[in-house]
């Protein structure tokens, strides 16, 4: 077993302790745990990682985010989901798996949640917007419905087309809440 093989499994093995520290609620051992594993993964670099051992790259910055939020470090839990936003964005151009362009989506929301608790509105709102868009046009190639310019202009899309359920008024809340003055 060489340097590489080793460090990455001793990341995998510490990833599952951590996670293990997490479910105890034990969230100082399950912080270090996932800093201990990230470190590990910049000794390894992005280059020689699997498409397996990149996902536990970027699942380990999310799971970061999680203590930290829940200790109430909002700084640390920003810079946490910055690094994933990141890390699943270069992933994205990388790779063509529907599943790394959800998580990207879903960091993106994960952002906002820690901009908007910092009072980053605008920035909160942009990153839910964006989020919106991506999950859509993910929708979009993977049902085949509510495609902008087809036979269908202007019907209602299929409900398998929104996972979510629908926009509706709880969506024009949250453009009301967050529409930017104009002028």
């Amino acid at each position: 077993m060489n340097f590489l093989d080793r460090t990455l499994w001793q990341a995998a093995t510490l990833f599952l302790s951590a996670g293990a520290a997490r479910a105890d609620l034990n969230n100082a051992a399950a912080i270090k745990g996932y800093e201990t594993v990230l470190s590990l993964y910049g000794e390894a670099g992005q280059t020689s990682l699997s498409p397996e051992q990149a996902d536990r790259h970027s699942r380990t910055l999310e799971e970061l985010g999680l203590p930290y939020t829940t200790v109430g470090n909002v700084e640390a839990a920003g810079r946490a989901f910055t690094a994933l936003l990141a890390n699943l964005e270069q992933r994205s151009r990388q790779e063509t798996d529907a599943s790394v362009k959800r998580d990207l989506a879903i960091s993106h929301i994960k952002l906002a949640n820690i901009k908007m608790v910092q009072g980053d509105l605008p920035t909160s709102f942009d990153n839910y917007e964006t989020a919106r868009s991506m999950l859509q046009e993910l929708t979009t190639s993977v049902y085949g419905q509510g495609s902008e310019g087809g036979s269908d202009q202007g019907a209602e899309p299929d409900a398998r087309a929104r996972p979510y359920g629908p926009a509706g008024a709880q969506g024009q809340n949250y453009r009301q809440i967050f529409a930017r003055p104009s002028g």
